[in-house]
C-alpha cells in the first residue's frame, strides 16, 4: 500500500494545537495571579480567564486529533497494513480527509468513532449502548449526507488537479474504529465496515474504474507529495 500525506499541514496542527492548549492554560493562570494583585479589576480578569479557557478548550481539539497517538490518518494506515502496491491512500491532500484509491474504485473513507451497536434499519441508522440503566437506542443522522459531502469534495479536488482527464467516481465508505463498536449494515445505502475488516472488504471488491498508475504518479506529483509504501 502507498501511503501520501500532508506532513505538513500534520506538524502545523499539532503545533497549533499545542501553543493554543497550554497557552491558554497559561492565560488562565495569568489571570488567577491578576486576581488575587488587583481585585478590584474584575472585567479585566474574567476577560483574560475568558481568553484562556477559549484558547485552551479549541485548543484541546486540535491536541486530540493531530498530536494524540495513533492520529486517525495512523489508524486507517493499519487497517489496511498489507495491501500491495496497487492501493493508494491520500491523508489531508484531496479536501475529504482520507481518500484511498483501489483496483475497485476510489473512495473517499469517512471514519466513525460510535462505541455500541450500529445498525442499518428500515432506512434509519440506530445506535444502541448498553450501560448500568440498560440498553438506550437513538437514531443517528446525516450519515449519508455527511458522508457523501466527503465523497463530492474528493472528487472535485481530483477534478482540479488532474483537468481533461476521465476519472472515476468517488464513493464513500463509512469506516468505524471503535473497537467497542459493531456494525449491522449489509443492506446501507452505502459500504460501512468496521476498521478490522476494512482491508478484507476491499481485498473483496470487484474490479472497477480507478486511477492507474500514471495517475496516482502524476496527481502526486501535483500535490507535491513523496511516496511512502506501507507494508
Amino acid at each position: 500500500m502507498i501511503r501520501y500525506a500532508n506532513e505538513r499541514v500534520i506538524r502545523r496542527n499539532a503545533t497549533l494545537g499545542k501553543i493554543l492548549t497550554f497557552g491558554g492554560l497559561g492565560v488562565l493562570v495569568l489571570g488567577l495571579v491578576l486576581s488575587v494583585a488587583y481585585p478590584a479589576q474584575v472585567n479585566a480578569v474574567l476577560g483574560i480567564a475568558l481568553v484562556g479557557v477559549l484558547s485552551s478548550q479549541f485548543g484541546m481539539v486540535f491536541y486530540n486529533r493531530w498530536s494524540r497517538r495513533p492520529r486517525m490518518d495512523e489508524v486507517l494506515d493499519d487497517s489496511v497494513k498489507g495491501l500491495d502496491g496497487r492501493y493508494a491512500l491520500f491523508h489531508y491532500t484531496l479536501s475529504s480527509p482520507h481518500v484511498l484509491a483501489t483496483p475497485a474504485g476510489v473512495f473517499a473513507l469517512v471514519p466513525r468513532l460510535d462505541e455500541g451497536d450500529v445498525a442499518w434499519e428500515d432506512g434509519i441508522w440506530r445506535l444502541t449502548r448498553t450501560g448500568r440503566g440498560g440498553a438506550k437506542t437513538r437514531t443517528i443522522r446525516g450519515v449519508e449526507s455527511a458522508a457523501q459531502t466527503e465523497a463530492d469534495a474528493a472528487a472535485g479536488a481530483l477534478r482540479k488537479r488532474l483537468p481533461d482527464q476521465t476519472l472515476p467516481q468517488v464513493k464513500p465508505v463509512l469506516v468505524f474504529l471503535n473497537p467497542k463498536a459493531t456494525l449491522r449494515a449489509k443492506q446501507a445505502p452505502l459500504l460501512a465496515v468496521h476498521a478490522k475488516k476494512l482491508k478484507e472488504t476491499l481485498r473483496q471488491l470487484p474490479k472497477g474504474g480507478s486511477l492507474s498508475e500514471d495517475q496516482l504518479k502524476e496527481l502526486a506529483s501535483r500535490l507535491g507529495l513523496t511516496t511512502t509504501a506501507k507494508d
